[in-house]
């Protein structure tokens, strides 16, 4: 794992920790809009834009996927959940994930959940 976050600019003492005088990265999602794709029925697509700041004197990398709500909950919300059990609504009380649907509101509520899997990350959960 070390050698593998080295080559983005991260440098942990071991697999375990970060190091006295080392910063964790900084990581941060967003949502880039969205669109409509497919035939015959169509799907909605979320652009989803991601930034790691290593702040060791490298620039910040950046990096977009776009990604139906299905593969966002099967691959993130799924996982995460399971992964923080009771301590998921520690970092996610207020950022309910997206109903199922798309209701009006479904870009805003995933830009809130991807802001509390920031949260989560960022203080170690």
């Amino acid at each position: 794992v070390v050698p593998f976050l080295e080559g983005f600019g991260v440098v942990p003492d071991n697999v375990n920790s970060w190091g006295d005088d080392a910063r964790p990265p900084e990581l941060q999602f967003e949502i880039d809009g969205h669109r409509e794709m497919g035939k015959p029925s169509h799907h909605t697509w979320y652009a989803i834009i991601g930034r790691l700041n290593t702040g060791h004197g490298s620039h910040t990398r950046t990096w977009m996927v776009e990604r139906r709500m299905a593969h966002v909950r099967a691959l993130l919300y799924d996982p995460v959940r399971e992964e923080l059990g009771k301590e998921y609504d520690r970092y996610f009380i207020n950022k309910p994930f997206p109903r199922l649907g798309a209701p009006p509101g479904t870009t805003a509520r995933l830009q809130a959940w991807l802001s509390g899997l920031t949260e989560a990350i960022r203080f170690c959960a």
